[in-house]
């Protein structure tokens, strides 16, 4: 890919929040006929009558979303992560701000875990959690009602593992 703009906009239609689980998709527009996709096999899905999403057709990871009618290939962009070098891309705006998350402004004030921090937070999750309720979100001094087995996963300190 050539030519790949720095301003990135961060897409809040519920399309986008649907088809990456996320509460936005963050875009990056590529200049018209520059994405070409030279390694792998892709997927694609029609996610609109405006457009595609195009996958990895190894992992299912989304990598890019292309218009529909060629005319409006200007249009297209680039997932954010999918790209090798993240550090000069910058959001510079905000589409369909009228579906943003009301939560999402919160995020910026979230408390922060470096790596480093790992098993402080699975503890402090695990407390949360199993002090509580299960995993499979029944209360345990209930019997459990839901179908879960979730022995050999790591869910909280790795001495803890427990299953409903």
């Amino acid at each position: 890919m050539r030519n790949c703009a720095s301003g990135a906009y961060a897409c809040h239609c519920r399309i986008c929040q649907k088809s990456t689980g996320q509460p936005s998709e963050i875009g990056v527009p590529v200049q018209a006929g520059d994405l070409r996709f030279v390694q792998g096999a892709l997927r694609r899905y029609t996610s609109s009558a405006h457009g595609q999403r195009a996958l990895c057709g190894a992992c299912g990871s989304r990598l890019a979303w292309q218009a529909s009618d060629p005319q409006n290939d200007w249009l297209s962009s680039v997932t954010v992560s999918s790209l090798d070098d993240l550090a000069p891309v910058r959001v510079d705006c905000h589409i369909f701000a009228g579906q943003e998350l009301p939560w999402v402004a919160q995020i910026a004030d979230a408390r922060r875990y470096g790596e480093e921090d790992g098993e402080a937070l699975l503890a402090r999750w695990y407390g949360e959690r199993w002090g509580r309720l299960g995993w499979c979100g029944v209360d345990l001094a209930s019997p459990c009602i839901v179908d879960c087995d979730l022995r050999g996963l790591s869910a909280g300190p790795r001495d803890a593992q427990r299953a409903c």
